[in-house]
């Protein structure tokens, strides 16, 4: 029986995506709660964890930010995150493995 791949080309017959591409998962999305802190998400151990904070969805007015400044880390399993200033506003942000 014959062996069947996906194999995704763009207009030149170059191969962008085959069965060996590693692309992304979404495993959830995730809410600073407005204070430093930190989630080992459920699956963070099946490939490389990735975080992406979705800042430009959201509109803060604080008196002389437009934006709370944070810093996100990831880990092997762990994200965390830690604002850089007194005013902490939640903050949603999606998280995966790749």
């Amino acid at each position: 029986m014959a062996e069947a791949d996906c194999v995704i080309c763009d207009a030149n017959g170059n191969v962008v995506m085959d069965a060996t591409t590693r692309i992304g998962r979404i495993l959830g999305i995730g809410n600073t709660g407005g204070a430093d802190g930190s989630i080992t998400p459920a699956g963070s151990d099946t490939g490389a964890l990735w975080v992406l904070p979705l800042v430009g969805l959201q509109a803060y007015t604080v008196t002389g930010l437009s934006l709370a400044y944070m810093t996100f880390t990831v880990t092997s399993t762990t994200i965390s995150w830690s604002y850089g200033t007194s005013v902490k506003p939640a903050l949603d942000f999606l998280y995966g493995v790749r």
